[in-house]
């Protein structure tokens, strides 16, 4: 399920004819060193897909601190350039290599 129909918005967006689209996704934690430990290369498999083709990602590393929900995250950006009208699936997939670590305070 894409995380924005986790946060009450439509699955589907609508784009303007013959204009170029640049698809944008990341990853965000409570934590700083949480995200810091999704960046590592030994965490996970992350796979983004546009009509099934892996979409490399381009990201400069930083990570920002969201005002609104007060998460760190980071983001990838992926032009694709201008799609031909109809309907395009998107994918998002992460595979873990090892198991994140969960800390719960009681």
């Amino acid at each position: 399920m894409p995380f924005c129909t986790l946060m009450g918005k439509d699955p589907v967006t609508k784009v303007q004819r013959d204009r170029p689209v640049i698809v944008v996704w990341g990853w965000g934690a409570s934590t700083e060193s949480q995200v810091q430990d999704h960046l590592a290369p030994s965490a996970n498999i992350t796979t983004v897909t546009l009509d099934g083709k892996v979409l490399e990602g381009v990201t400069d590393g930083k990570i920002i601190k969201d005002t609104q929900s007060g998460q760190y995250k980071v983001v990838w950006t992926s032009p694709v350039g201008v799609l031909e009208p109809g309907v395009h699936m998107l994918t998002y997939d992460v595979k873990w290599k090892k198991t994140p670590i969960v800390r719960a305070y009681l």
